[in-house]
């Protein structure tokens, strides 16, 4: 068995990284999509964030008012830090429950981690390998303001709040350049999955 994380900033190409490996028939463990269930209507981990930010952050159908938790915790350190040390340890639990399972039904394959906070919550020390994708900043800001539509202050300022790119890669075991075209990028994949 072999786990390998995926980690990136905002726009670096990850996404495109993981699709690939999807194509390729490898199991792509996503923390953003186990974020988003945990955070489904029902879920007991609605109560402990309702304890922590107020009961009006959950709607009247269950489900989580998630501009109304962005405002509560974005601006108040300690509150971001509180929320997400209720939120993280449910889905890094998931997320290797998941990743062991996968790992059980196909030995052979390595299984990938998709973890935008991989080293900030520590998940790379259990990893074999971590994988981080990168870009200039200038094409990261583009990609973002075209897809989500925001401007590019915003961009800029969510960059600013993520871990630094020189600290990514320095901690990375590989760095995949997330920069030129997709055969390029999936020719660079091709040869970190030679490597195995």
């Amino acid at each position: 068995m072999r786990f390998i994380g995926i980690t990136g900033g905002i726009g670096a190409g990850k996404s495109a990284v993981t699709n690939y490996l999807l194509e390729l028939g490898y199991t792509v463990v996503d923390a953003d999509k186990i974020a988003h269930e945990v955070t489904l209507p029902g879920h007991p981990l609605l109560q402990k964030i309702a304890e922590l930010l107020g009961a009006d952050v959950l709607r009247p159908d269950g489900s989580m008012d998630r501009p109304l938790v962005a405002a509560r915790i974005f601006g108040f350190p300690e509150r971001k830090a509180a929320y997400e040390n209720v939120i993280h340890g449910t889905i890094i639990r998931t997320a290797w429950e998941r990743a062991r399972a996968a790992a059980e039904q196909e030995p052979e394959k390595p299984v990938f981690l998709d973890v935008p906070l991989l080293f900030e919550v520590g998940m790379d020390k259990d990893c074999d390998a971590s994988w981080v994708v990168d870009a200039p900043e200038e094409i990261r800001v583009a990609r973002v303001v075209a897809r989500d539509g925001l401007a590019p202050e915003q961009v800029k300022a969510r960059i600013a709040g993520q871990m630094s790119s020189e600290e990514r890669n320095r901690r990375a075991t590989h760095v995949l350049d997330g920069s030129g075209n997709l055969p390029n990028l999936h020719r660079q994949i091709d040869e970190l999955l030679a490597e195995m």
